[in-house]
């Protein structure tokens, strides 16, 4: 994974930039199964599991701004971070009620709230990207994502195998960040 925050500094009158990039590989897996019951024709069902990775990211971190502000930043140098992609589970049902046509719902439910550890200088319950920065110093980002659950529902129509196809769906996914 690769992540890369720029934010711009406002000192009075003066302005700059921090830049923070940085790259990781974290690891996780994914299991699923899908069952196609011989009780009814055309009905299928399937779950998926996907868990959670922790990501720890290593890169560098530039800050420039003019003098006199320049002193009151950090270093230029190096940065860390960690972040935990969300565990997610969804489960899903697909009949095929006549030849060539598949109707298909599945819901996915996604543990954004597990992403950021728990800042406890913000009260323990919200939660915040912590950047390690050059020179000692952390800057905390409050980051206070809530789960979420997406819905979707999608049809598949080929009336004249494999020539032609008519696919339409509709979802809804929800935005994990707390407004």
């Amino acid at each position: 994974a690769s992540i890369q925050l720029k934010r711009q500094l406002v000192f009075g009158d003066t302005t700059g930039t921090d830049d923070l990039a940085a790259n990781a590989v974290g690891h996780g897996f994914r299991a699923g199964v899908k069952y196609h019951t011989p009780a009814v024709k055309g009905l299928k069902l399937g779950a998926m599991y996907r868990s959670q990775a922790k990501i720890a990211f290593e890169g560098e971190a530039d800050f420039d701004i003019a003098d006199p502000f320049r002193g009151q930043l950090p270093p230029d140098g190096d940065a860390t971070s960690t972040i935990k992609l969300p565990m997610a589970v969804s489960g899903g049902v697909a009949y095929a009620p006549i030849k060539n046509l598949e109707i298909e719902a599945n819901v996915v439910w996604i543990n954004w709230s597990k992403t950021f550890p728990k800042d406890e200088a913000r009260g323990g319950d919200a939660t915040s990207l912590t950047l390690n920065l050059p020179g000692g110093q952390v800057s905390a980002i409050p980051e206070d994502y809530e789960d979420t659950g997406a819905f979707r529902l999608a049809g598949d129509y080929q009336p004249n195998k494999p020539r032609a196809a008519m696919l339409a769906g509709i979802n809804y996914d929800p935005k994990p960040i707390r407004q």
